[in-house]
């Protein structure tokens, strides 16, 4: 098993991890991230949530990246 706190958000309600795409996926220009926790974070964030927060380009890097993950799986390991 990794180590990773993602096992984590299962056990504590108040868990927010965030990730961003900036040095793992080489995509620091484009300032790209996303978040995991428990659904009653995500959905109060969500109400919180601008609704132009995140511009085309970004989303279509973003979802590419999401698309793509296989392929950074050797930069990944390089990283840690």
């Amino acid at each position: 098993m990794t180590d990773s706190a993602l096992r984590l958000v299962d056990r504590y309600s108040n868990l927010l991890i965030l990730r961003t795409f900036s040095k793992s996926y080489a995509a620091a220009g484009i300032r790209v991230g996303f978040g995991l926790g428990h659904p009653e974070v995500i959905g109060r964030l969500r109400n919180m949530q601008n609704m132009f927060n995140m511009n085309v380009i970004g989303h279509a890097v973003g979802v590419s990246i999401l698309g793509h993950r296989t392929a950074y799986r050797e930069h990944h390991r390089h990283i840690k």
